[in-house]
C-alpha cells in the first residue's frame, strides 16, 4: 500500500516525505501521512517514523461555505486512473471523498477535470450535478491536485437580473 511506498521512499532518500492524501482503509476515511528517517549516532538508518496527520482542520477549510452563498462550494481533486477523483466531501454530496469520479474527457465536472490536468481558468461551466455554474479553477502544484470554487449561475447572477428588471421598469416609466 501507500504506507509501504512512503517507507521505501524515506529509506531510499534518507529524507522526510509525505504520502498523498488518500482513503485509508483501516479508518475508512481520508488520511495524510508524513514520515522521517531515524539515524543512529553514526548516521546509519535505524528506523522510519511515520505519523498520521489530523485532517479535520483541512477538511473544515475545504467545506467552509460561509462566503459561497446558498449553492457555492469548493472541490478538490486529483488524477486517478483516467478520472478526476474528488478528495473532499461536498456541500451537495457529503460522501463524495474518494468515491465520486469524473472521467477525464467526459462532460461531467469539467472545471475539476481541467484543474487536475494542471489548467487554470474561470467562467461559466457545468458541474458534477449538471448545473450551470460560475467557477474559478487552478492547480495546487505541491500535491498535483486541482481546486475549484464555484457557485450556481442562477444564484451568482440573481442580483444582476434584479437590477436589469429595475432598469427596464425605470426606463419604461
Amino acid at each position: 500500500g501507500y504506507l509501504a511506498e512512503l517507507w521505501r521512499e524515506i529509506k531510499q532518500t534518507g529524507k522526510p516525505a509525505m504520502a498523498n492524501y488518500r482513503h485509508y482503509a483501516p479508518s475508512d476515511a481520508p488520511a495524510f501521512f508524513v514520515g522521517a528517517p531515524v539515524h543512529d549516532d553514526g548516521g546509519k538508518l535505524i528506523a522510519v517514523c511515520v505519523a498520521q496527520l489530523d485532517t479535520r482542520k483541512m477538511n473544515a477549510v475545504m467545506q467552509d461555505t460561509a462566503v459561497l452563498g446558498e449553492t457555492g462550494e469548493t472541490l478538490v481533486g486529483m488524477q486517478d486512473a483516467g478520472d478526476a477523483l474528488f478528495i473532499n466531501a461536498l456541500r451537495h454530496d457529503s460522501d463524495a471523498a474518494f468515491k465520486r469520479r469524473a472521467r477525464l474527457g467526459s462532460d461531467t465536472a469539467l472545471t475539476l477535470q481541467q484543474a487536475v490536468q494542471g489548467l487554470q481558468g474561470s467562467g461559466l461551466s457545468v458541474d458534477y450535478r449538471s448545473k450551470k455554474v460560475l467557477a474559478v479553477w487552478d492547480v495546487l502544484p505541491s500535491r498535483d491536485w486541482g481546486i475549484v470554487c464555484k457557485i450556481d449561475a442562477d444564484e451568482a447572477f440573481a442580483a444582476t437580473r434584479k437590477l436589469g428588471r429595475m432598469v427596464v421598469l425605470v426606463c419604461a416609466a
